[in-house]
């Protein structure tokens, strides 16, 4: 109880506001005390940190013939809905792609498992490592209004993303 409420203020006090458009999209930069939670989490718990959220990812060192499968670059914008349907936008792809996302109980800590249904449910799990393939920031909601195979907003690029540019190039 008292690590959530740590946790809690410690999302609160990492939280950024961005005024723009009728509401303000909360951003919260993902540190490592986060990363830690998620890792430490029961699953279902930790299903929670991620559940309903979009996160700006940076895969950093990812496996060739892994990244070669994915329908997304080390740089995206992923939707975690809550029924476990994973929603990614990056420069790999014209389209959003879809996927599914799950939690898995590994021996050093939870595994965050990422499908995606192009490639034949191509995906990774990997221990989330401050430092090492990272959210960077979050939000809560789809912010963007990502659809499955919808049209991809704009090329996101790799170099200067973050959710407040997108959210201010899409006029939010």
């Amino acid at each position: 109880m008292l690590r959530s409420l740590k946790l809690a203020l410690l999302t609160l006090l990492l939280s950024l506001t961005l005024v723009g458009g009728s509401e303000a999209l909360q951003i919260t930069k993902v540190g490592k005390e986060l990363v830690r939670g998620f890792q430490y989490a029961a699953p279902a718990q930790a299903k929670g940190y991620l559940a309903g959220y979009t996160v700006l990812a940076k895969l950093g060192r990812v496996q060739k013939r892994v990244l070669n499968t994915l329908p997304i670059s080390t740089v995206a914008i992923l939707y975690f809905a809550p029924d476990g349907t994973l929603l990614g936008w990056s420069d790999k792809s014209d389209i959003v792609e879809r996927g599914t996302w799950q939690v898995k109980t590994a021996p050093n800590g939870n595994d965050l498992c990422i499908f995606f249904d192009k490639g034949r449910g191509a995906g990774m799990c990997t221990v989330l490592i401050f430092g090492g393939p990272q959210f960077l920031e979050s939000t809560k909601g789809n912010p963007f209004g990502l659809k499955a195979n919808a049209a991809v907003p704009y090329d996101l690029g790799r170099f200067g993303v973050s959710l407040g540019n997108v959210a201010k190039k899409l006029g939010l």
